[in-house]
């Protein structure tokens, strides 16, 4: 794995036009550090809704019970790999809101999707995220060790939980902002460093929404799917 010095990141390019930098990753990363720590939460999986379960619980489970799926010995084999991506696709949006992450990303622009397109980018977006991150996580993840810290209520339906990751010696910030819907907890933005999964993507879109209609957005969403294969 490259030393912590060696390589600058950026998430995947969404735009056909290049946008501010503000949003990207600062240099000294790792490669795949952002990809494989928000790979990390995505990849949990849900838990049965308990309306006395705080969000910092929840976490916690999910962490463990993701983290036992990536050290399932049947996934040694480099020819198991699909099939655990899968099944971490499958069980990631139990846990990570991506119909509130999609709507936090296109900001105004999600009003241009009709009702039809707007459940189409969801799922085709989630499935995205699953594909890109989940294959980093299974490529980077090296029994990084996650500790959790303090929970923030900021409202019945609205918790902040921060973390660390332990990442080849350096203790990485984590935050996750997570919300309520139908009395289940799910994280709909990751902060890694600071850096925040939403703004990332929202600064790649942002140039796209203005040059493409909703059916081209969505068209190349799935066209970047078949190619991560």
């Amino acid at each position: 794995m490259k030393p912590l010095s060696s390589i600058s990141v950026r998430p995947p390019p969404l735009r056909r036009h290049d946008s501010s930098e503000a949003c990207v990753p600062r240099a000294g990363w790792p490669q795949g550090l952002l990809a494989a720590l928000c790979g990390l939460l995505l990849a949990l999986p849900g838990v049965a809704a308990n309306p006395l379960q705080q969000p910092i619980d929840v976490l916690r489970e999910q962490v463990a019970a993701g983290i036992e799926v990536l050290k399932d010995p049947a996934y040694d084999d480099p020819a198991t790999h699909a099939a655990q991506r899968e099944r971490l696709c499958a069980i990631a949006n139990g846990m990570f809101d991506v119909y509130a992450f999609s709507r936090l990303v296109l900001m105004g622009g999600w009003n241009d999707f009709d009702a039809a397109e707007q459940d189409e980018f969801v799922s085709v977006f989630g499935d995205f995220l699953c594909r890109y991150y989940l294959s980093r996580l299974q490529l980077y993840y090296a029994d990084e060790e996650v500790r959790f810290g303090a929970q923030e209520m900021k409202s019945d339906t609205q918790a902040v939980v921060s973390a660390s990751v332990l990442w080849q010696g350096n203790s990485i910030p984590v935050e996750v902002r997570m919300g309520r819907r139908a009395g289940r907890w799910r994280a709909y933005d990751i902060l890694v460093g600071g850096i925040s999964a939403v703004l990332v993507y929202r600064a790649q879109f942002q140039p796209l929404l203005l040059t493409s209609s909703p059916r081209e957005i969505i068209a190349d969403l799935r066209r970047r799917i078949a190619e991560q294969g």
